[in-house]
């Protein structure tokens, strides 16, 4: 029997998401953000983040990272740097 990950470990590679995925799957990143529980949020932007949503993706000009940290959701800023988000993307462009 394998060992466990730990649940901060960021899973195995998907593959990643095409373009319109991504702006279709930004709705949901916005709906997690706003989720007032916020570990129900943390699933879901975990569950896109699996199913292959880059952690950088901007499709809208806006990164996830850049938004959580603009509406102070610390939770989430934490969870998005630590799978990978880049505080050094604005809007999709290193």
């Amino acid at each position: 029997r394998p060992p466990l990950a730990a649940p901060w470990a960021p899973p195995p590679q998907a593959a990643e998401m095409s373009a319109a995925a991504q702006r279709h799957s930004w709705r949901r990143i916005e709906i997690a953000l706003a989720n007032e529980e916020h570990r129900h949020g943390l699933a879901e932007m975990a569950l896109l983040l699996d199913r292959g949503l880059p952690p950088d993706t901007a499709p809208f000009g806006l990164t996830p990272l850049l938004l959580a940290a603009a509406i102070g959701h610390l939770p989430a800023t934490q969870f998005l740097y630590v799978r990978g988000a880049s505080p050094h993307v604005l809007g999709g462009q290193p």
